[in-house]
Parts: C-alpha cells; structure tokens; sequence
C-alpha cells in the first residue's frame, strides 16, 4: 500500500502560485486597488506590451484567470455602473473578500512585514511562527500587566511600546493601533479581563477573516498545467493522500480518489463560499509548558490542535487499515511518501503519529542539500534525534530521504531554461 503525504512545495512544484508571498501580493492588490483605483487600473488594464515595460512587480507571477478575478473584484468597489457589478459573476464572493480584507490587522501586519523585507520565498511555516511570536509577544506583555497589577487601560504605562514592540516597527504600529482600539472601547473602570478578552477576541475574528480571504484566493489558483509531473517524483500511482494542503492537486496520482482514500488534515477549499467562516485550519504550535498549557488557555483557540477538533478536521486516516495494530497488518509494509512538507514542529502530532510506525518505509522527498539539511533538523525536533538515527541507520532503514528530480516551474524558477517556452 503507498501512501502520499503532501504540503505546500508539492502544489509549487505543479506551478501553482500557492506560496503565501504570492497571497499577500493578491490580497495587497485587492486592498489597494479599492483605495488608489487609478494606479491599479493602469497597472491591471494596461496592455501586454505596456505590462512588460511598467509592471508593478507584484502583478508578475499571476495567471490571467487571477488577473480576470482582480479585475471584477475591483470593478465591483470602484463603479458606480450597478449592472456592471451585477454581470461580473463574482459580486458575492468578492463581497465576502472584501469584508475579510478591509482593515484586518493580521493582514496590514503581514504587508508592512513584507514591504521591509522585500524578498520572496516565505514558506507557510513562517507565515504561521510570525503569527505565533505576535500572539507570544502579546500574552507576554498582559502577563505582565497583571502579574504587577496595572491595569492595561493605563495612559502612563505603554504596554505595546515597551521591549519588543519598542524596537520592532511592525509590531509597534500593530501596538498602536490595539492601544488605539482599547481607548475607543474601553475607559479607566474596565478591567484587564475584560480588556484581554477584546484584545484576544478581535485578533481571532481577524485571523478567520484572513484565512477566508486565503481559502479565496487559493480558489483562483486553479490547475493551470496541462502535463502532470509524475516523473519529477519517481513513484507509481499511490493509494491513498494525506494532505496537508487546502487544494487536491494530488488527486492526479492516485488510483482511486474516492473520498474515503483522501485525508485533508486541516481542510479543503470550499466549493461554494457563501459566508466568511472557513472550515480551513491556520493556527500556530503550542508554546506553552506541559504545566502551563492545560490551565492558561487564554489563546487556545489560535492553536492548531485545538482548531483540528474545534473545526472537525479530517482525522479518517486513523481508521484506514494500513494504520490498525491488528497482527495481519502488521505483516505488511506501508509505504510513506512525503513531498513538499517542510516537517516543522506545528504539525509535531500528527507527523509523530505518521512517522513513528513498524513495518512501514518513510520516505521523505528533498529539492536540494540545504531542504533535505533544514527538514534533518526539523524531523530531530518532531521525534528526537536517536529515534531519527535508529529509522535512518537500520538495515534496511525505515526512514529514507530522497532526491527530487526538477519539475518545469522549478527549472523555471532557477532560470536555466525559458519560461516563457
């Protein structure tokens, strides 16, 4: 029985704009664009000639049913011409975006982050630790508070100014405007429970709204390849999925994608969107101790554990008999693709619970040294570093890691070939 394992690089080597890089860009633009519409319309409407000479470097890597959907989207907030808002085909939709973009403090977080580095290549695990060390951060500084009883609502002790949110820029803009936030809504009687619970409550109802307008744009991504890359990954058919991505561009493997061999661990993508609550997971790790994680759950709801069950995720694989104890199975040998996952500790549980089986072959696809290097030092941290050397080490060893061979985007990506080919 083969079973594959997918994250996001698996989607980006198919040519899928999937990176959360390429989100943000999406998003920026549908954000701006209802804000300085004449900048973005000369941008957006100009034609291919013009494009290649005066492109806004954000626009580069978008499909043209990307383009199309930016378009609508800000036709619809921009025009006065109802009947053109009502013709676009998308009016309920990208009213659902709109309402998760406007204003949404993870997102202006994320922009001004990305303005500063000026660099591509995040990965979805980044984007998840930068939420974590804000909400760290954050819980830090009301534990402060409270441990030395001032009271949050206090103009002489600037909170969100002190320590980190002095020295980093980002995070003191994001201060400012929670400081700004708790002065509108609250006054010198409230308590620092009240004001915790505002605070907490108003950066959850962001962080769903992000991931709606996320789940949106991964909609406009679609399947824009013609010619699947099975070579890329040297393996036969597979039998079953365990996907760690919101898309299925893995079904084209499989022998048989009927739902019961496929296992969205934090969700897929909608078919229909009709409200702005995502059944998507996009949480962080636990960073508390074992002491403390059972009694403070202030930000419980942030974490992906909890959003799992809170949400009902997909959990079917551990029914699958390939995963059953039974003597019977256990005479047989599983084998456990991994491709495009970065083995990063925020899936610790249920990578432990794929990885750490008898009578199953592990193996785990890299790019390149530094990706194989970087998911070593990961997989140490996910299951120890002496169960790691026994599955590597065995004879026949149990965990094996093995090279990729380049697909057309990647080859593209390192310009060693035209794209435009």
């Amino acid at each position: 029985m083969k079973i594959l394992v997918v994250g996001n690089g698996f989607d980006l080597a198919h040519g899928l704009q999937t990176s959360y890089w390429s989100c943000l860009n999406f998003l920026y633009i549908a954000d701006q664009g209802t804000r300085d519409f004449p900048y973005w319309r000369s941008r957006i409407w100009c034609d291919s000639v013009r494009r290649d000479i005066d492109v806004d470097e954000r626009l580069e890597n978008f499909s043209e049913i990307q383009i199309e959907f930016l378009k609508k989207y800000l036709i619809q907030f921009n025009s006065p011409n109802i009947k053109l808002v009502q013709d676009n085909g998308n009016s309920q939709i990208n009213g659902i975006l709109h309402e998760c973009i406007s204003d949404n403090l993870w997102l202006e977080y994320f922009w001004d982050v990305q303005k500063a580095h000026q660099k591509k290549g995040h990965k979805w695990v980044d984007f998840e630790s930068d939420i974590s060390e804000v909400i760290q951060k954050i819980d830090n500084i009301v534990k402060t508070a409270e441990s030395n009883n001032w009271s949050l609502y206090n103009h002489e002790h600037d909170f969100f100014f002190e320590s980190d949110f002095k020295k980093n820029p980002h995070l003191r803009v994001l201060g400012a405007k929670i400081i700004a936030s708790i002065q509108k809504q609250f006054t010198y009687s409230s308590t620092n429970d009240e004001i915790k619970a505002d605070i907490i409550n108003q950066l959850y109802a962001n962080l769903l709204k992000l991931t709606t307008a996320i789940e949106i744009y991964l909609k406009t991504c679609g399947m824009n390849f013609d010619d699947p890359f099975m070579g890329y990954l040297e393996i036969d058919h597979v039998d079953k999925v365990i996907s760690f991505n919101y898309t299925d561009t893995f079904k084209m493997y499989m022998n048989n994608d009927n739902d019961e061999n496929i296992c969205h661990i934090h969700g897929k993508i909608r078919e229909k969107l009709t409200s702005i609550y995502s059944p998507l997971v996009l949480g962080i790790d636990e960073y508390l101790s074992k002491e403390e994680r059972d009694n403070d759950v202030d930000w419980v709801m942030f974490k992906k554990f909890f959003q799992r069950i809170y949400r009902h995720s997909d959990f079917k694989y551990k029914g699958w008999p390939e995963f059953s104890s039974s003597d019977e199975i256990k005479k047989s040998t599983t084998e456990l693709y991994i491709v495009g996952h970065s083995l990063d500790v925020t899936d610790r549980d249920v990578l432990r619970d794929l990885i750490l089986r008898d009578n199953q072959i592990t193996k785990i696809f890299y790019r390149n040294s530094t990706q194989m290097a970087n998911e070593l030092k990961n997989l140490i941290r996910v299951i120890g570093s002496d169960e790691l050397n026994k599955r590597c080490r065995s004879i026949p060893p149990s965990i094996i890691f093995v090279e990729q061979k380049y697909s057309y985007y990647w080859l593209c990506e390192d310009m060693t070939i035209d794209p435009s080919q």
